[in-house]
């Protein structure tokens, strides 16, 4: 009898070795995840500012691009404006030279020399506007490509930390099975 009332007061203190185990392992568990859980908080807070980051990148971007078209606009304006001036003076001049009579081969020479001069600096000036705007496609590309490297580095971080907290869980979930098992063992003996 004694025996009997021995095995049945230490099944009730193995009880409370586990239970006592298994409430250090949840707290263990829980501090684990609260620390992991900080870490996805940075993270993501760390995303949204590259987020803001890039947006207001781009606004900017698009600012100037819309800056340097209305400038490039204006110099074009002007330039053709400037042609239209330069032509219509020359043609003047030829009209007023034909209608005399009395130029000679070399002012009709120089003449177009100095429309060719003049449609030379026009196609200069658009060969360098186009130049400039290649370079800005360029620079847009390079900050894009740049920007999705980035966000491509933070979701892999934020990945493996998911996978580690998920491993996590189903370490503790294995434990849990186990101590349970072994409360049953106890129980049934």
């Amino acid at each position: 009898m004694n025996r009997l009332v021995e095995s049945a007061s230490i099944a009730p203190k193995a009880a409370a070795e586990v239970i006592a185990q298994m409430r250090q392992e949840v707290s263990q568990s829980v501090e684990r995840d609260n620390q992991l859980l900080t870490e996805c908080t940075s993270i993501l807070s760390d995303l949204s500012e590259l987020r803001q980051g890039w947006s207001s990148s781009a606004e900017v971007q698009a600012t100037a691009i819309k800056t340097l078209v209305s400038d490039s606009t204006e110099a074009m304006t002007q330039s053709v404006e400037q042609m239209t001036r330069h032509s219509d003076a020359e043609s003047a001049r030829l009209v007023q030279l034909s209608e005399q009579m009395t130029a000679s081969s070399a002012e009709i020479t120089t003449l177009g020399e100095t429309f060719s001069a003049a449609v030379g600096h026009y196609g200069d000036a658009n060969q360098h506007l186009v130049a400039n705007l290649m370079k800005i496609d360029e620079a847009l590309q390079a900050n894009a490509h740049r920007s999705d490297e980035q966000m491509q580095y933070y979701v892999a971080q934020a990945r493996e930390i998911i996978d580690h907290t998920m491993l996590s869980h189903q370490q503790l979930m294995d434990q849990l099975r186990a101590i349970t098992r072994r409360t049953d063992t106890v129980a049934e003996a």
